[in-house]
């Protein structure tokens, strides 16, 4: 095991518990998010945007952070999405009523067999 140095780091129990519970779920512990957001900076010289944005802000627009980044999510999903039914000639609908994921399945599952000479 390597040389580590210690971090200790004063918080409200109420901001610690709910921040924990967020990286517990994504499988993350305190000390490994700390340890990415350190390495990030050491590796690009620069802090992540994320916290550049949440220093930046005050406290109240945390949401508006959170906001910002569900939506760029969602429009890179919704890009993923189009480019793939475009591969697989499947025309875009005109709203998400009109979506289906069971067309859309179905084709890729015919494209995978006829690449493998299956269809």
């Amino acid at each position: 095991m390597g040389v580590y140095s210690q971090m200790n780091v004063r918080i409200e129990p109420d901001v610690k518990a709910r921040g924990d519970e967020v990286f517990a779920a994504m499988g993350l512990s305190p000390s490994q998010v700390v340890r990415c957001v350190w390495k990030y900076a050491a590796e690009h010289g620069e802090a992540p945007s994320i916290v550049v944005q949440a220093l930046e802000k005050p406290p109240s627009a945390a949401y508006d952070l959170d906001r910002s980044y569900r939506e760029r999510v969602a429009d890179r999903a919704h890009n993923l999405v189009a480019n793939y039914r475009e591969k697989l000639g499947l025309t875009a609908p005109d709203s998400l009523d009109e979506f289906d994921y069971r067309e859309m399945r179905e084709a890729a599952w015919e494209q995978r067999l006829g690449e493998r000479g299956l269809a």
